[in-house]
């Protein structure tokens, strides 16, 4: 359904050729989908140059486990972002 609806019709060359023209600054997406779509974008970053990615992190579900231990919730929101940086760093280096 991705490729369908944002590749095949081509909205996302679209976008990449006004980002070239310099109407648009930054290209990315948020995301809140299938983990599969999520690689498939990822696993191509060489050819769209994502300058970033938003993606989904429930807090709820970390405030119940801080409210039920000593753990602090900003030092879990810290650790589980740097976590997503350093695989997304990692993916994009690995091109």
């Amino acid at each position: 359904m991705l490729k369908e609806r944002f590749i095949d019709n081509g909205l996302l060359a679209f976008l990449m050729k006004e980002r070239d023209a310099g109407r648009i600054r930054n290209l990315g997406f948020s995301y809140h989908g299938d983990v599969k779509a999520f690689d498939w974008l990822l696993d191509r970053n060489d050819e769209f140059k994502f300058t970033f990615v938003q993606i989904e992190m429930n807090t709820l579900n970390f405030q119940k486990l801080n409210n039920s231990s000593k753990i602090n919730l900003n030092t879990i929101l810290k650790k589980e972002f740097h976590k997503q940086r350093t695989v997304f760093k990692n993916r994009t280096k690995s091109k």
